[in-house]
């Protein structure tokens, strides 16, 4: 489904759908979120806007990499048992952060349960501008097959070179996408559709998965040469082999002491 808002809104549109399923009927007394932590506003007040809490669960280091901790996930729905509607993922990201381990807390989501055994927690996931990337798609596919998902969500500008305003939201449950065209109120404007319809058009298929392939290509060649630029500056490249769509560098000089001065000094004289 092709909505006219921005992934924060299309987000905070989806937890509303999740929270007027009648068929769980523990789920108006649900009024947690967890969110993976990732420094970017747009999810967090999008849960906001929806109306719930959000408890951001931390995030753990593996070498340079930023990963999920699974164990504070699986902590924080125990703690939060009975009351968790759901819980954001995010598959698209800066390094050093890497995705989410979406398969991983699919299964958490899909084995939680009440105390009685009833209830349930979603799992939304935020796949911003993961569609471009071959190694996200297959992440998203492994989630759905092994785990809990109920929608993700996806910009349009990110993904399909058109302009800045509409959001794409699939899911493996067709009666998920219903429910969050029920919830949508009022009309809005068909620009966002239309642009996407015009622009699919135009490439077609074969000229999509073109642009994919020249993305995969040049990949290599960016991560080369992003390499030898770090070094001629005596920094390195982050080591993160499980975000392949941002790169990141230290910036170990700039903590340096300029010459005839100590960090210390530096340092104060920053602090005044």
């Amino acid at each position: 489904m092709v909505l006219p808002l921005c992934t924060g809104m299309s987000m905070a549109l989806v937890l509303s759908s999740l929270r007027e399923n009648q068929s769980d009927p523990t789920a108006n007394q649900r009024n947690t979120v967890l969110w993976s932590r990732i420094d970017q506003k747009s999810c967090f007040k999008a849960v906001l806007s929806a109306g719930f809490q959000c408890i951001v669960v931390p995030t753990t280091m593996d070498g340079d990499e930023v990963i999920t901790d699974l164990m504070a996930m699986n902590e924080m729905m125990e703690q939060y048992r009975g009351q968790v509607l759901a819980v954001i993922s995010t598959t698209s990201c800066f390094a050093p952060r890497v995705p989410d381990q979406i398969d991983e807390i699919g299964k958490l989501c899909a084995s939680a349960t009440d105390d009685d055994g009833s209830g349930g927690v979603a799992h939304v996931i935020n796949n911003a501008y993961g569609l471009q990337c071959s190694t996200t798609v297959k992440l998203l596919n492994r989630a759905c097959v092994v785990g809990r998902v109920d929608a993700i969500i996806c910009s349009t500008d990110k993904n399909f070179l058109v302009p800045v305003g509409g959001a794409i939201i699939t899911s493996p449950k067709k009666d998920v996408i219903q429910k969050v065209s029920k919830v949508y109120a009022g009309r809005a404007s068909s620009a966002p559709i239309l642009d996407l319809f015009i622009t699919l058009l135009s490439m077609g298929l074969d000229g999509y998965k073109r642009l994919l392939d020249d993305r995969r290509l040049l990949m290599v060649d960016f991560k080369s040469r992003f390499e030898e630029m770090a070094l001629k500056y005596s920094e390195r490249a982050l080591v993160c082999p499980n975000n392949t769509i941002s790169y990141g560098i230290t910036l170990d000089t700039l903590s340096q002491p300029l010459e005839g001065g100590s960090a210390e000094s530096i340092n104060k004289a920053e602090m005044t």
